[in-house]
């Protein structure tokens, strides 16, 4: 399988969002878009990165590989419809606690909830990407 680079793909996403934001404003907006897309972007390019390397659909080298396919090889407690809620949940930039407190508005089984997130460990994937 190959492996993709996670700082890599970064780099193509942000000069291509320099290009386009360039053009946009007729000008070369040079790093300042760069530091722009990594100020506005960064986080939630991690968060869907690392998703497709927990479904097992892209393998990115800078996260651990015994998180890669986690996902195919994880029997939860939970429903798989609600699995794949928490997974869009926080795909898209929720914490774990509000992703705890939309189950208890929702009216979901949240020791379930909770056993996906501590399974996902979202905390401690945030240090990898926060570090890069």
């Amino acid at each position: 399988m190959t492996k993709l680079s996670l700082l890599e793909r970064a780099s193509e996403e942000a000069r291509e969002y320099r290009w386009l934001e360039s053009q946009r404003v007729g000008r070369d907006l040079g790093d300042q878009a760069i530091e722009d897309w990594n100020r506005r972007f960064w986080l939630s390019f991690c968060r869907h990165r690392w998703v497709e390397h927990l479904e097992g659909r892209v393998y990115w080298k800078e996260f651990d590989e015994d998180h890669f396919g986690l996902l195919k090889r994880t029997r939860f407690r939970a429903p798989p419809k609600l699995v794949q809620n928490v997974i869009e949940k926080f795909r898209h930039v929720g914490e774990n606690l509000d992703i705890i407190v939309w189950a208890i508005e929702e009216g979901h089984d949240v020791s379930a909830v909770i056993e996906v997130l501590a399974r996902l460990d979202i905390n401690s994937q945030r240090d990898t990407w926060m570090n890069l």
